[in-house]
């Protein structure tokens, strides 16, 4: 069973950044995570940045962004970070985004 661990910081009312943290994602089910999500962002034609590091980087629209990573320091932990200036973006951001990553 996974569990999410929402977190959101506003910075001088130009930036939201929404950090989700959900456990239970192996290598395994991560690597088929970041298939999917690889497909789905770039039928959108936005910009992937797929690191050496294995994090995954979506550039959308205007300066928001989503980033995917699995933690270094915990197992079976990913990291889901979605960055607008806009905090209702960036809570749809994160929305879809953790939409994506169920059922896998």
């Amino acid at each position: 069973m996974r569990s999410v661990i929402y977190d959101e910081k506003i910075f001088d009312n130009k930036k939201t950044i929404v950090d989700l943290t959900v456990s239970n994602i192996d290598s395994k089910k991560y690597d088929a995570i970041k298939k999917k999500l690889i497909n789905f962002y770039r039928k959108k034609r936005y910009r992937v940045k797929d690191s050496k590091t294995g994090s995954l980087k979506i550039y959308l629209s205007g300066n928001s962004f989503i980033w995917f990573r699995q933690s270094k320091t915990e197992a079976n932990i990913l990291r889901i970070i979605s960055d607008s200036p806009d905090k209702a973006q960036a809570e749809s951001i994160m929305k879809e985004a953790l939409n994506l990553t169920k059922n896998i």
